[in-house]
């Protein structure tokens, strides 16, 4: 009994159905509780005006808050306070002008960043690792069939190391944020990401 060792390759692009906001609200001021106060005051209206948009507060996570001297001004210190919070939500076009539409229209002081991802990478993996496997096999009969043998078995398969794991598993998403006004972002499609898989597997033949 011989072996034969070929690779395998797949890849996908999928859709991300997840976004994974992040609100920073930053204050600038003489003395440590003035900016404090401005940091609580500007996070309290955002979170004030989401729930009236039907996402409440318990929806958002702490992500990181300070206070502490930034610089100084002449020979006087300047201090900043930063809040820092997330929500996790259905990734789509109307999400995103809910959003920013919102910032816009109550002229809100506010970094945002965000994040898409997959809620079933896991899931694509396993089917993107098995079309790999047939591809690698594809190759494995071709070349058995040449040299007058056929595969009758697996001896081992190497995978290629990566970090599969979803980002955000069993947590919940809000689904809805009720928009401002209409926007043509609404109409916009989700990101993509690339996904692939790599294998080399060795075969044995007769």
């Amino acid at each position: 009994m011989g072996e034969i060792t070929t690779t395998g390759y797949a890849k996908k692009n999928i859709k991300c159905d997840l976004v994974n906001f992040t609100f920073t609200f930053i204050a600038d001021r003489q003395t440590v509780h003035e900016a404090v106060k401005a940091a609580n005051d500007a996070t309290e209206r955002f979170l004030a005006i989401m729930e009236e948009r039907g996402v409440s507060a318990e929806k958002f996570v702490i992500q990181d808050n300070s206070a502490n001297q930034n610089y100084y001004d002449g020979d006087k210190p300047k201090y900043r306070a930063k809040h820092e919070i997330s929500l996790l939500a259905e990734m789509s076009g109307k999400t995103c002008a809910a959003v920013y539409g919102l910032i816009n229209a109550q002229k809100l002081n506010v970094l945002v960043e965000e994040e898409y991802s997959c809620s079933d990478i896991e899931e694509q993996h396993k089917q993107l690792l098995k079309s790999a496997i047939d591809n690698a096999r594809t190759k494995a009969d071709m070349a058995a069939e040449a040299a007058g043998s056929r595969v009758v078995g697996i001896k081992s398969i190497d995978l290629d190391p990566s970090d599969n794991a979803a980002l955000y598993m069993n947590e919940e998403c809000v689904r809805c944020i009720a928009p401002s006004e209409p926007s043509r972002m609404e109409a916009l499609g989700s990101p993509e990401t690339e996904e692939e898989e790599h294998v080399k597997v060795v075969w044995l033949i007769e």
